[in-house]
């Protein structure tokens, strides 16, 4: 263990974020707060009332530093503020006594934060200033909510907001074709270890303040195996790990396919067109589930008559493999890491993977069964 990695253990220091973040986050936080400055000084010219307050420092640094922080979504940034400043407000309007006034308004402070689920430290600043900045500030009383807490508040909120937009994770899946539909199939075939509400359940078993909401701690988990998915095959491509497909056509017949499947011990055939390019695939569950309309006794029998060639210039049974193939395949560009192909398997329920290059054209397969001993494997 390193220097720095027994510092962290020993003292629990949080997580080291990229030198690009931390210039974000000083550069934003350093304009929202010059545009915080500037309006509210505007806002505020000949009047005593001081405008900018304290906390909304120790409030730039929660929303421009831990960005992920639930401490600076809208409701906690918002009610936490304006919550204490009501509360001590109020406070100094019952006692002018501070040893009586300070304490009951951090006390009353902390348990409407609480209570309201808008836990936001720096509202606790607000408070006391609202107690301690003088004859101008206890003058006003309640519009101090407006002037200047509002205005700050409302700047730093919004600079805020579109500074996270921009920070948005750009797609995953970037190089990897999602065709429609393949949504809703991801949401009715696929079970979740849990559920949110289990992640919710887990985090109030602790009876105290998690940082955290079922959702923040549901994208940690998933990215905690994407780790270990980058740890278990590392750099290796999609590539490198493919298999050759076996492939037909939209119009082979079925009796073709099966043969395919069948002799060569092939888990899938990719259907493609005269170009290469991927138009579905072709599994034995697609066999077994369109042979279910034969009423016979056993499946050997039921697929056999789904296989058999009509003699007949029509049929009103599936003859050709496009008329049975799952029409909408994902594809995996072959540059992508193993990695972060295998999530795929797992989110939309699939077992097989078409692999495309740059120009959209079959090079291979990735198959679950194959994929997976690596992943399992100790280690």
């Amino acid at each position: 263990m390193s220097l720095s990695e027994k510092l962290i253990d020993r003292f629990k220091l949080g997580s080291r974020v990229s030198s690009t973040e931390m210039l974000i986050s000083a550069i934003a936080a350093c304009i929202a707060l010059a545009i915080v400055t500037w309006v509210s000084k505007q806002s505020l010219s000949g009047t005593n009332l001081p405008f900018i307050l304290a906390s909304m420092g120790a409030t730039a640094v929660i929303l421009f530093a831990t960005p992920s922080s639930a401490m600076g979504r809208p409701w906690p940034l918002l009610a936490g503020h304006f919550v204490a400043a009501f509360i001590g407000i109020s406070c100094g309007k019952l006692s002018g006594n501070l040893v009586i006034s300070v304490p009951l308004t951090i006390g009353l402070v902390i348990f409407a934060m609480h209570f309201l689920r808008c836990i936001h430290p720096p509202g606790g600043a607000t408070a006391l200033l609202t107690l301690l900045g003088g004859p101008e500030v206890s003058a006003v009383g309640y519009k101090f909510m407006l002037t200047p807490l509002a205005i700050n508040l409302l700047i730093l909120a919004l600079m805020a907001l579109s500074l996270n937009k921009l920070r948005a994770e750009k797609n995953r899946y970037a190089h990897v074709e999602i065709p429609s539909g393949w949504q809703q199939r991801r949401q009715t075939n696929t079970a979740p270890r849990f559920k949110p509400q289990d992640l919710q359940a887990a985090i109030d078993s602790f009876d105290s303040y998690i940082d955290m909401d079922a959702e923040q701690l549901a994208q940690l988990y998933e990215r905690a195996e994407q780790q270990r998915y980058s740890r278990k095959l590392g750099t290796l491509s999609c590539q490198e790990v493919m298999e050759q497909a076996i492939i037909c056509e939209y119009g082979d017949s079925l009796q073709e396919a099966w043969s395919q499947l069948s002799q060569d011990d092939q888990q899938a055939i990719v259907v493609v067109n005269r170009a290469h390019h991927v138009e579905g695939i072709v599994t034995l569950s697609d066999f077994i589930k369109h042979a279910q309309a034969f009423d016979l006794d056993t499946e050997q029998q039921r697929l056999a008559a789904l296989i058999k060639p009509s003699t007949m210039l029509t049929s009103d049974k599936p003859e050709a493999v496009g008329q049975i193939m799952s029409s909408a395949a994902i594809c995996v560009q072959q540059d992508v890491t193993a990695a972060d192909s295998w999530p795929l398997f797992e989110r939309y329920d699939i077992e097989h993977l078409p692999v495309i290059n740059q120009n959209n054209k079959l090079v291979g397969i990735i198959n679950r069964s194959t994929l997976a001993p690596r992943l399992h494997s100790s280690g």
